[in-house]
Protein backbone atom coordinates (compact mmCIF):
# COMPACT_ATOMS: atom_id res chain seq x y z
CA UNK A 1 0.00 0.00 0.00
CA UNK A 2 1.13 3.63 -0.98
CA UNK A 3 0.86 7.11 0.27
CA UNK A 4 2.17 10.13 -1.64
CA UNK A 5 1.08 12.22 0.93
CA UNK A 6 3.92 12.33 2.68
CA UNK A 7 2.09 11.00 6.05
CA UNK A 8 4.17 10.12 8.55
CA UNK A 9 7.01 12.74 8.19
CA UNK A 10 6.17 15.03 11.19
CA UNK A 11 8.73 13.41 14.15
CA UNK A 12 6.53 12.52 17.29
CA UNK A 13 9.63 12.67 19.35
CA UNK A 14 9.09 12.70 23.07
CA UNK A 15 5.44 10.99 22.98
CA UNK A 16 5.08 8.15 26.03
CA UNK A 17 2.56 5.84 25.17
CA UNK A 18 2.70 4.20 28.43
CA UNK A 19 -1.08 5.38 29.11
CA UNK A 20 -2.50 3.88 25.68
CA UNK A 21 -0.78 0.63 26.50
CA UNK A 22 -2.21 0.31 30.17
CA UNK A 23 -5.56 1.04 29.13
CA UNK A 24 -5.63 -1.85 25.98
CA UNK A 25 -4.45 -3.80 28.94
CA UNK A 26 -7.09 -3.23 31.12
CA UNK A 27 -10.08 -3.37 28.30
CA UNK A 28 -8.70 -7.36 27.57
CA UNK A 29 -9.31 -7.66 31.68
CA UNK A 30 -12.22 -5.79 32.37
CA UNK A 31 -14.22 -5.73 29.35
CA UNK A 32 -16.47 -2.80 30.05
CA UNK A 33 -17.53 0.21 28.40
CA UNK A 34 -15.32 2.67 30.31
CA UNK A 35 -12.33 0.71 29.58
CA UNK A 36 -12.60 0.69 25.75
CA UNK A 37 -13.98 4.17 25.57
CA UNK A 38 -10.47 4.71 27.46
CA UNK A 39 -8.55 2.99 24.86
CA UNK A 40 -9.83 4.69 22.06
CA UNK A 41 -9.57 8.51 23.72
CA UNK A 42 -5.75 7.39 24.36
CA UNK A 43 -5.73 6.20 20.67
CA UNK A 44 -6.30 9.72 19.91
CA UNK A 45 -3.13 10.73 21.85
CA UNK A 46 -1.09 8.45 20.83
CA UNK A 47 2.08 8.31 17.92
CA UNK A 48 2.76 5.02 16.68
CA UNK A 49 6.29 3.36 14.54
CA UNK A 50 4.94 1.75 11.41
CA UNK A 51 6.92 -0.29 8.91
CA UNK A 52 6.90 1.34 5.52
CA UNK A 53 9.34 1.75 2.36
CA UNK A 54 10.10 5.28 1.83
CA UNK A 55 11.79 6.64 -1.65
CA UNK A 56 11.90 10.30 -3.13
CA UNK A 57 9.94 10.89 -6.77
CA UNK A 58 11.06 12.85 -9.26
CA UNK A 59 9.06 16.32 -8.41
CA UNK A 60 10.83 15.80 -4.36
CA UNK A 61 8.33 14.56 -2.70
CA UNK A 62 7.96 11.43 -0.76
CA UNK A 63 6.66 8.29 -1.90
CA UNK A 64 5.67 5.64 1.46
CA UNK A 65 4.59 2.56 0.92
CA UNK A 66 3.36 0.80 4.28
CA UNK A 67 3.73 -2.80 4.51
CA UNK A 68 0.85 -4.97 5.94
CA UNK A 69 0.18 -8.45 7.94
CA UNK A 70 -2.17 -11.22 7.20
CA UNK A 71 -4.68 -12.88 8.90
CA UNK A 72 -5.54 -16.81 8.54
CA UNK A 73 -7.90 -15.59 6.24
CA UNK A 74 -5.69 -14.02 3.70
CA UNK A 75 -7.18 -10.60 5.21
CA UNK A 76 -4.52 -7.27 5.10
CA UNK A 77 -4.09 -5.51 7.85
CA UNK A 78 -1.77 -2.49 8.63
CA UNK A 79 -0.17 -2.32 11.99
CA UNK A 80 1.17 -0.11 14.58
CA UNK A 81 3.17 -0.01 16.93
CA UNK A 82 3.51 1.50 20.37
CA UNK A 83 6.99 1.38 20.67
CA UNK A 84 10.17 -0.02 19.55
CA UNK A 85 9.81 -3.17 21.75
CA UNK A 86 6.75 -4.46 19.79
CA UNK A 87 8.25 -3.11 16.36
CA UNK A 88 11.50 -5.55 16.71
CA UNK A 89 8.65 -8.46 17.36
CA UNK A 90 8.45 -7.23 13.14
CA UNK A 91 9.66 -9.33 10.45
CA UNK A 92 13.69 -7.51 9.92
CA UNK A 93 14.31 -6.31 6.35
CA UNK A 94 17.38 -4.36 5.22
CA UNK A 95 15.10 -2.10 3.08
CA UNK A 96 12.40 -1.48 5.57
CA UNK A 97 12.32 2.02 7.09
CA UNK A 98 9.87 3.48 10.05
CA UNK A 99 7.74 6.19 9.72
CA UNK A 100 5.99 7.65 12.93
CA UNK A 101 2.21 8.33 12.36
CA UNK A 102 -1.18 9.95 14.27
CA UNK A 103 -4.24 7.82 14.37
CA UNK A 104 -5.77 10.03 11.72
CA UNK A 105 -3.14 9.27 9.53
CA UNK A 106 -4.15 5.97 9.38
CA UNK A 107 -7.59 6.32 9.23
CA UNK A 108 -7.11 8.73 6.42
CA UNK A 109 -4.98 5.93 4.41
CA UNK A 110 -7.10 2.52 5.30
CA UNK A 111 -10.84 4.51 4.41
CA UNK A 112 -9.33 5.98 0.75
CA UNK A 113 -9.25 2.73 -0.49
CA UNK A 114 -11.81 -0.60 -0.15
CA UNK A 115 -9.55 -2.66 -1.53
CA UNK A 116 -6.69 -1.66 0.62
CA UNK A 117 -6.30 -3.16 4.19
CA UNK A 118 -9.26 -4.32 6.23
CA UNK A 119 -8.20 -2.88 9.36
CA UNK A 120 -6.04 -1.24 11.61
CA UNK A 121 -4.13 -3.47 14.43
CA UNK A 122 -2.37 -2.05 17.09
CA UNK A 123 0.78 -3.79 18.33
CA UNK A 124 -0.09 -6.70 16.54
CA UNK A 125 2.27 -9.28 18.51
CA UNK A 126 1.61 -7.86 21.67
CA UNK A 127 -2.11 -6.53 23.14
CA UNK A 128 -3.56 -6.78 19.11
CA UNK A 129 -6.16 -4.25 18.97
CA UNK A 130 -8.00 -4.35 15.80
CA UNK A 131 -10.15 -1.18 14.57
CA UNK A 132 -12.23 -1.88 10.96
CA UNK A 133 -12.34 0.13 8.52
CA UNK A 134 -15.99 1.03 8.80
CA UNK A 135 -15.02 2.23 12.54
CA UNK A 136 -11.93 4.11 11.42
CA UNK A 137 -14.53 5.77 9.09
CA UNK A 138 -16.86 7.01 11.76
CA UNK A 139 -13.89 8.31 13.88
CA UNK A 140 -13.16 10.41 10.75
CA UNK A 141 -16.59 11.39 10.83
CA UNK A 142 -17.27 12.19 14.02
CA UNK A 143 -13.37 12.68 16.27
CA UNK A 144 -13.49 10.57 19.35
CA UNK A 145 -11.22 13.27 20.28
CA UNK A 146 -13.52 16.37 19.42
CA UNK A 147 -10.67 18.53 19.55
CA UNK A 148 -12.66 21.68 21.48
CA UNK A 149 -9.63 21.63 24.20
CA UNK A 150 -9.24 25.62 23.41
CA UNK A 151 -12.53 27.23 23.79
CA UNK A 152 -14.27 29.83 25.75
CA UNK A 153 -18.05 29.03 26.73
CA UNK A 154 -20.09 31.75 25.48
CA UNK A 155 -21.93 32.62 29.30
CA UNK A 156 -25.42 32.93 27.48
CA UNK A 157 -28.16 30.96 28.19
CA UNK A 158 -29.58 30.22 24.40
CA UNK A 159 -33.05 28.74 24.07
CA UNK A 160 -33.82 28.59 20.36
CA UNK A 161 -37.12 28.09 20.58
CA UNK A 162 -38.11 26.20 17.06
CA UNK A 163 -35.38 23.73 17.29
CA UNK A 164 -35.95 22.79 20.89
CA UNK A 165 -39.71 22.10 20.11
CA UNK A 166 -38.53 19.85 17.14
CA UNK A 167 -36.09 18.17 19.51
CA UNK A 168 -38.05 17.33 22.29
CA UNK A 169 -40.61 15.42 20.04
CA UNK A 170 -37.92 13.58 18.71
CA UNK A 171 -36.32 12.55 21.24
CA UNK A 172 -39.94 11.64 23.29
CA UNK A 173 -40.19 9.39 20.02
CA UNK A 174 -36.38 8.33 19.79
CA UNK A 175 -36.69 6.80 22.83
CA UNK A 176 -33.02 6.95 24.00
CA UNK A 177 -32.30 10.26 24.61
CA UNK A 178 -32.95 11.23 28.56
CA UNK A 179 -31.35 14.66 28.38
CA UNK A 180 -30.41 17.37 26.34
CA UNK A 181 -28.83 20.70 26.28
CA UNK A 182 -27.38 23.71 24.05
CA UNK A 183 -24.20 25.66 24.63
CA UNK A 184 -22.42 28.55 22.62
CA UNK A 185 -18.62 28.34 22.10
CA UNK A 186 -15.90 30.47 20.79
CA UNK A 187 -12.81 28.54 19.29
CA UNK A 188 -9.76 30.27 17.04
CA UNK A 189 -12.57 33.39 16.45
CA UNK A 190 -15.74 31.10 15.09
CA UNK A 191 -18.84 30.85 16.81
CA UNK A 192 -20.35 27.22 17.66
CA UNK A 193 -24.20 26.20 18.74
CA UNK A 194 -23.28 23.01 20.12
CA UNK A 195 -26.02 20.43 21.13
CA UNK A 196 -24.89 17.50 23.77
CA UNK A 197 -27.08 14.39 24.48
CA UNK A 198 -27.26 12.77 27.50
CA UNK A 199 -28.73 9.00 26.11
CA UNK A 200 -28.22 6.03 26.76
CA UNK A 201 -26.33 2.70 24.86
CA UNK A 202 -27.21 -0.84 25.14
CA UNK A 203 -25.19 -2.27 28.23
CA UNK A 204 -23.69 -5.39 26.10
CA UNK A 205 -22.72 -2.79 23.50
CA UNK A 206 -19.18 -3.23 22.31
CA UNK A 207 -17.32 0.23 21.64
CA UNK A 208 -17.48 0.07 18.32
CA UNK A 209 -21.40 -0.67 18.16
CA UNK A 210 -21.80 2.34 20.45
CA UNK A 211 -19.78 4.41 17.90
CA UNK A 212 -22.22 3.27 14.98
CA UNK A 213 -25.33 4.21 17.33
CA UNK A 214 -23.77 7.33 17.83
CA UNK A 215 -23.32 8.11 14.90
CA UNK A 216 -26.64 7.70 13.26
CA UNK A 217 -28.42 9.14 16.15
CA UNK A 218 -26.26 12.22 15.22
CA UNK A 219 -27.01 12.18 11.97
CA UNK A 220 -30.88 11.73 12.61
CA UNK A 221 -30.86 14.27 14.34
CA UNK A 222 -28.94 16.74 12.45
CA UNK A 223 -31.35 15.83 9.69
CA UNK A 224 -34.07 16.55 11.91
CA UNK A 225 -33.15 20.00 13.26
CA UNK A 226 -31.43 21.65 9.92
CA UNK A 227 -34.65 23.27 8.19
CA UNK A 228 -35.43 24.83 12.16
CA UNK A 229 -31.49 25.47 12.02
CA UNK A 230 -31.19 27.62 8.86
CA UNK A 231 -34.44 29.20 9.40
CA UNK A 232 -32.78 30.71 12.90
CA UNK A 233 -30.72 33.87 14.01
CA UNK A 234 -27.77 30.56 14.59
CA UNK A 235 -27.44 30.08 10.85
CA UNK A 236 -24.25 31.98 10.57
CA UNK A 237 -22.83 29.59 13.03
CA UNK A 238 -20.85 26.36 12.92
CA UNK A 239 -23.36 23.79 14.35
CA UNK A 240 -21.84 20.51 16.05
CA UNK A 241 -23.21 17.60 18.07
CA UNK A 242 -21.74 15.78 21.07
CA UNK A 243 -22.65 13.26 24.12
CA UNK A 244 -22.03 13.15 27.69
CA UNK A 245 -19.28 10.98 27.30
CA UNK A 246 -17.23 13.24 25.58
CA UNK A 247 -15.17 15.84 27.63
CA UNK A 248 -16.58 18.45 26.33
CA UNK A 249 -19.99 16.98 27.18
CA UNK A 250 -19.39 16.35 29.94
CA UNK A 251 -18.58 20.06 31.19
CA UNK A 252 -21.51 21.35 29.50
CA UNK A 253 -23.74 18.55 31.64
CA UNK A 254 -22.39 20.09 34.81
CA UNK A 255 -22.70 23.86 33.94
CA UNK A 256 -26.09 24.14 32.19
CA UNK A 257 -29.18 23.89 32.44
CA UNK A 258 -31.13 20.77 30.00
CA UNK A 259 -33.55 22.20 27.87
CA UNK A 260 -35.05 18.82 27.13
CA UNK A 261 -35.68 15.98 30.23
CA UNK A 262 -37.63 12.85 29.37
CA UNK A 263 -40.67 12.94 31.60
Amino acid sequence: MSDKNGQGKEPFEGVDNSALLQAMKETKEKKSKEAEWKVLTELEKAAFVTPAIVSKEEDGGMHIQFMTIKDQDGKQFLPAFTSDEELKKYRKDVNLQVIKCRLEQYIDVITSDEKGPFALVVDPYGENVVLTREFLASIKEYSIKEDFSKVTYIDEDVHPEEMEKTLKEFFDAEGTVDKAYFQLLERGGEIYLMLVLDNKYPDAASEEEIQKLRRNLFDRTADKIKPEFLRSVFCDMQFTITDSRSDTGKEIVEIREAFYTRG
